[in-house]
């Protein structure tokens, strides 16, 4: 009794009450995060110009109660502090009151929700911040909170017809938003040759999930079809939040701890990839969900051959081939290790194994190509179908040799660190690579040296955050080829060699479609978005590794790679909330 009191004193927030909520976000994270988001959506509806009049009313009661609340808590425990809470509380009060009045006032509402999330988040750091044993939990929350809140506001900003890629407009005959539509009004699958309209050859389970959403907010809800399309943008925030928590338990399944978990996941929360995706209601981001789902229960499946590893394994992998094809690609790195696994269990006389290869293939394969088959046979429609562009685009690129491309460094590329387009204004079309895919990661496609034109502290943010950029890839690719036949002293070799072989085909996938559709649009960093997973996740373990070093050297380089991580979360936060502000 007398330990537990002393918890309870040492705690500003009782250790036992706070254990209940962590453990609750652990379990069940993409469930809490999906019933947040729909929480959510009726305080904003996926746009600045959708918050209801009634949404400052409903946040300003909501933060009373949950200050209020953690104050009760608080007292209940320690009833010393009944005095300094009741002072707390008034406060708190006329805080949240008169941010509520600025609320109302403010030219971009987006940006007061964003700044109160991340008022919340650091009121729960700060008052759990006695509580050692939650230190993981406090400050992956804190992380994973704050940038939520930013892709957020960029959602609230941004329009469903910015920065999109080959959405078009609800209505249209061809691009996603059209395929949208199709799914909506006719309650079937395409009954003609998806060839002849553009975008209509993906899977359909991105856009039947639209359409099911567009459908109950117009016609159960009562929300008017613009209000409810931009709302689509709910989703995409909420895939991109799974995204961000996916790839947090990756770099656990990996122990990573203290700095070396902090720093590289804060590097993922806040990569501007992952907040250009919470925004793009095209296909693109629910991929990348389903696929870092099935690299993550790979890792856990190699670790333990469980019944649950491989189904998971074969859900994530079929429901992400119904969503884009280009998934398939995991399915060389995760045979890699399914068929080391089949050479041991086989050595050890553990045929069961095979039932479980026979439940992925029963699973996975129906899922994944039903649809491309359905085209196959209906159509005439290839498997590995892709729609190309004509070569009289303005962003061609075949009147120049791949190897000239690929080897051209010349100076001037980066003399504009945005990513440049004959159409967009510029004096050339982006022709390498590597220095394209290095621009596209943080710009995108859409935002350039005009989109910041006349904002001189945006520019600058976006030279500073292009470069560190630049120096980080560097580090995390020099911590990839160091740790890559490190043996990890609880995983052994192949998890890494497993994240290796899956970052090459990446790799390889994006220079083959470099190479043969020579167009600057089809060197976009949103076709590798896992590389940047992969890469913090050895930057991680090239931290653990040198912290346990004693070198000088080895101590400046940690600290050198932490500046870097930090600095990039940084920089990349401010551009984007500026972004938002000169919108």
């Amino acid at each position: 009794m007398s330990k537990n009191k002393h918890i309870l004193d040492k705690a500003v927030l009782p250790a036992p009450e706070s254990n209940r909520y962590f453990q609750l976000l652990e379990r069940h994270p993409y469930l809490c995060s999906l019933l947040f988001c729909l929480l959510l959506n009726p305080l904003y509806f996926g746009s600045e110009n959708g918050i209801p009049t009634n949404a400052m009313m409903l946040e300003t009661v909501a933060l009373l109660i949950i200050g209020f609340y953690l104050l009760w808590r608080l007292v209940r425990y320690q009833p010393h502090r009944r005095i300094p809470a009741a002072a707390a509380g008034i406060g708190f009060t006329v805080l949240v009151l008169l941010g509520a009045g600025q609320y109302r006032k403010a030219v971009h509402p987006g940006l007061w929700l964003m700044l109160g999330g991340c008022a919340i988040l650091a009121g729960i750091l700060w008052l759990t911040r006695k509580q050692a044993q939650n230190q993981r939990r406090r400050i992956s929350l804190f992380l994973i909170g704050s940038s939520f809140f930013l892709r957020l506001f960029y959602v609230c900003y941004t329009p469903i017809t910015r920065r999109q890629h080959d959405v078009g407009r609800f209505g249209d005959e061809n691009n996603h938003a059209g395929y949208i539509t199709y799914l909506l009004e006719h309650h079937r699958l395409p009954d003609f040759d998806p060839r002849d309209h553009w975008q209509f050859y993906h899977p359909p389970l991105h856009h039947a999930i639209s359409a099911v959403w567009l459908w109950l907010s117009e016609n159960v809800f009562g929300i008017g079809s613009e209000v409810a399309q931009e709302s689509l943008q709910t989703l995409t925030l909420f895939y991109a939040t799974a995204v961000i928590i996916t790839a947090y338990r990756i770099l656990r399944h990996f122990r990573l701890e203290g700095s070396a978990l902090y720093f590289p996941l804060a590097v993922i929360a806040f990569h501007p990839s992952f907040i250009l995706f919470s925004g793009s209601i095209n296909n693109d981001v629910l991929s990348v969900a389903f696929l870092l789902g099935a690299v993550l229960w790979t890792l856990k499946w190699y670790e333990k051959q469980t019944w649950e590893g491989i189904l998971k394994i074969a859900l994530y992998m079929g429901l992400g081939m119904m969503t884009k094809l280009s998934v398939a690609l995991a399915a060389f790195p995760i045979g890699a290790v399914f068929l080391v696994v089949l050479v041991r269990q086989c050595k050890a006389k553990n045929w069961r194994i095979f039932g479980q290869y026979s439940a992925f293939l029963g699973i996975c394969a129906p899922l994944g190509l039903w649809y491309p088959i359905r085209n196959l046979v209906r159509f005439g429609v290839p498997l590995n179908y892709v729609q190309e562009m004509p070569i009289s685009a303005e962003q061609y690129l075949g009147n120049q040799s791949f190897s000239s491309r690929v080897l051209d460094f010349s100076p001037h590329q980066v003399a504009i660190v945005f990513e440049q387009f004959l159409q967009y204004d510029a004096d050339y079309n982006e022709y390498n690579p590597l220095i394209t895919l290095l621009k596209n990661a943080v710009f995108g496609e859409y935002i350039n040296q005009y989109t910041v034109d006349g904002h001189p502290l945006a520019f600058s943010l976006g030279v500073v955050l292009f470069w560190t950029e630049v120096l980080l890839a560097a580090a995390a690719f020099a911590a990839m080829v160091w740790m890559f036949w490190r043996k990890h002293k609880t995983l052994g070799r192949l998890p890494g060699l497993f994240l290796v072989g899956f970052y090459g085909v990446l790799l390889f996938s994006f220079y083959q479609l470099a190479a043969s559709a020579p167009f600057t649009c089809s060197m976009n960093y949103r076709y590798i978005t896992p590389t940047c997973v992969i890469g913090a996740v050895f930057l991680g373990l090239a931290f653990q590794r040198l912290r346990q070093m004693e070198k000088p050297v080895c101590r400046w380089l940690y600290r050198i790679g932490y500046a870097l991580c930090g600095g990039f979360a940084v920089f990349a936060a401010l551009f984007y909330v500026k972004l938002g502000m000169i919108s």
